[in-house]
């Protein structure tokens, strides 16, 4: 008798997904041209998405071949080119979807899928550089770095449940407080500020900034620079102080990195739990670590802006797509061992769980029954 397991969180994550790439709608919105993928040859608009989102590290032919052989069971492939013009076709919309998904679903009271510290969801907004294509149209665009084009990400990451919730490319030079007022914006539309504690390092700080911030709910915990304010650099240890605007922070001494550095806040928690709570930002670090090597986000499968952006959000949405398999898999970790005394934290294998979900993502949107496919083994540690 087979036994029917029960489902899992992320159950409905890939139900989302299936419907949202097979939807009509999906594809209206995207395609530049209503001409464009109503002819019934070459590849379909529902599979040049799934194939951008999938593709692998070798060559677009050589995965072009695999493609055709292994999933649409035919043994001539098209070219590179022919590939290459079909995306041209449509816009970022389908893989900007698919990501703003997996967050949407991530904070239903329902899903399981998130964490809170002491009733506040911890986020942390930072930048990175990102090395575009290179080609004198991005260049002259976006800018560059060193001689060479590049942009400006930017991205709000959950601490804890460890995953990105929105990002930004822009210009180069873009302001990095502006791109997280962006974030700010999503995080209020989502109805997560007055449940947020957002946490900032010391490029971020001005009165503009803390102002939006005390204004629209949030909680906050920033590193401040010396000469942000003079009265602040003359606090003993606690002291709240006024800024210009009228904003009121309250400006704490903490020992970090071997000297005393000042911290900005409107929590009102000890010294210590401020401390405590500014050192679990570094994960953000550990996320952009995983978009860029294990995801490889800037490995560009193409040319031009729409395919840098296609695959930039393309990689988002895959990235947020292993975290919270991983979340899901350490939460039955963490499970199985509750009654043990364990010594370590065990934690699912992320790079099986990277390999899992390319080996299977294609098959379980393909698939007539996708549950039959999309169980993945990727519990080991």
């Amino acid at each position: 008798m087979k036994v029917k397991l029960p489902p899992s969180p992320t159950d409905k994550i890939w139900e989302r997904i299936i419907e949202i790439i097979n939807e009509p709608e999906t594809k209206m919105e995207a395609r530049k041209s209503a001409e464009h993928f109503t002819r019934k040859r070459g590849m379909s608009f529902t599979e040049n998405v799934i194939f951008v989102i999938n593709k692998g590290n070798t060559s677009i032919q050589t995965e072009l071949n695999r493609f055709f052989t292994n999933h649409k069971k035919e043994e001539k492939s098209i070219s590179e080119q022919a590939f290459s013009e079909a995306r041209q076709k449509y816009d970022a919309s389908p893989f900007e979807k698919l990501f703003e998904m997996t967050v949407e679903e991530s904070y239903k009271e329902e899903s399981g899928l998130s964490k809170m510290y002491r009733g506040y969801y911890l986020f942390g907004i930072d930048g990175t550089d990102i090395v575009l294509p290179q080609t004198p149209v991005l260049r002259g665009k976006y800018g560059e770095m060193n001689g060479i084009a590049a942009a400006q990400g930017s991205a709000c990451y959950d601490i804890l449940s460890e995953r990105i919730v929105t990002a930004e490319i822009g210009k180069i030079t873009a302001s990095e407080r502006t791109l997280a007022k962006k974030h700010l914006k999503k995080l209020k539309e989502m109805g997560l500020n007055s449940k947020s504690i957002v946490i900032f390092d010391r490029g971020y700080p001005c009165a503009e900034l803390l102002k939006y911030l005390s204004e629209n709910g949030f909680k906050y915990l920033m590193r401040v620079k010396r000469k942000f304010n003079v009265e602040i650099d003359k606090i003993k240890s606690d002291e709240e102080i006024e800024l210009k605007n009228g904003v009121v922070v309250r400006a704490v001494k903490v020992p970090l990195n071997d000297v005393f550095e000042t911290l900005i806040t409107n929590l009102d928690w000890t010294p210590e739990e401020l401390f405590e709570l500014y050192g679990k930002r570094w994960g953000i670090e550990t996320d952009y670590n995983t978009l860029k090597n294990k995801i490889q986000v800037e490995a560009w499968s193409g040319l031009t802006e729409t395919a840098m952006l296609q695959d930039f959000w393309a990689g988002l949405f895959l990235n947020n797509l292993v975290l919270i398999e991983k979340f899901n898999a350490d939460t039955i970790i963490q499970q199985s061992r509750a009654n043990k005394n364990n010594k370590h934290i065990y934690k699912a294998n992320l790079n099986e769980i990277v390999g899992s979900i390319r080996d299977r993502f294609i098959d379980i949107c393909f698939a007539d029954d996708p549950d039959e496919v999309k169980k993945f083994e990727h519990y080991s540690i």
